[in-house]
């Protein structure tokens, strides 16, 4: 475990195991870099280098803002659902996932992180790099 994760609440929210950590940083930089707000990956930076508390971060107006946006969209993609199609998303929601469908949802995920990792690195000090296609890379 990092110490970094000690000062900013990683350690904690993960109940001090290691992996679930890295799990996390890497979660946070992915949503960083697929924001691309500035505010967003000055904050994710500040939460790697063990300088502001993740929980502090989920709190923020802007961060707030973000996800209002997501769920403005998501609402917007239900309403252009049919009745059926609705019904059948929703209906979907309560429901625990097969092994089938967790297998491929993770190994979705994972081939979203390899293909997030090449196209906007993280720079040496582990940092959501605002310009990833800065020469030198």
């Amino acid at each position: 475990m990092r110490d970094e994760d000690t000062a900013n609440g990683i350690a904690s929210l993960v109940r001090g195991n290691a992996a679930d950590a890295r799990e996390l940083r890497a979660n946070i930089v992915v949503f960083a870099r697929r924001l691309g707000d500035p505010q967003i990956t000055r904050m994710v930076n500040e939460v790697l280098r063990g300088q502001r508390n993740v929980r502090d971060v989920l709190r923020t107006p802007e961060f707030n803002d973000v996800g209002q946006r997501h769920v403005a969209t998501i609402e917007r993609g239900l309403d252009e659902l049919s009745a059926d199609e609705r019904s059948a998303v929703l209906s979907s929601l309560g429901r625990r996932p097969e092994a089938e469908e967790l297998e491929e949802s993770e190994g979705r995920l994972q081939s979203l992180r390899v293909a997030d990792l090449s196209v906007s690195p993280v720079d040496r000090w582990g940092e959501v790099d605002p310009d990833p296609e800065r020469p030198g890379r």
